[in-house]
């Protein structure tokens, strides 16, 4: 299993401390695994280890439900180590919920009413 030792956070970090309800001495030099051992059975310990045993840039979107937040992560592998960059999203994907709800919704109806097929005659 590949190992994320955390080494940096960059200017600005405090918000992410906040989001991930750390400080920087639980976190600085410590194995993402350890700290976050709930990580591993998701969406981004998945990309997590995918981007490192590829050595492959990946970005991805998913929602952490321990906190309760949603983010968009830029993964960047080096034989070294993997850099994180994180951008929350939780306003955006809220905003954007009724759009989707509504689009299951046209999708539904128009399921029921013959795959968007004209299913009434016309008028003359």
């Amino acid at each position: 299993m590949a190992f994320v030792i955390i080494k940096h956070l960059s200017p600005g970090h405090e918000s992410a401390l906040r989001i991930l309800r750390k400080t920087c001495e639980e976190l600085i030099g410590r194995v993402v695994w350890d700290v976050f051992p709930d990580l591993d059975d998701t969406v981004f310990g998945e990309k997590y280890r995918e981007a490192m045993d590829r050595q492959a840039p990946i970005e991805f979107e998913d929602y952490y439900e321990p906190f309760d937040v949603w983010t968009y992560a830029k993964l960047f592998p080096s034989p070294r180590g993997l850099t994180v960059y994180y951008q929350g999203i939780t306003g955006r994907r809220r905003a954007e919920e009724p759009l989707r709800e509504a689009n299951e919704e046209f999708a539904a109806a128009r399921s029921i009413m013959g795959g968007g097929k004209n299913v009434l005659p016309r008028p003359n």
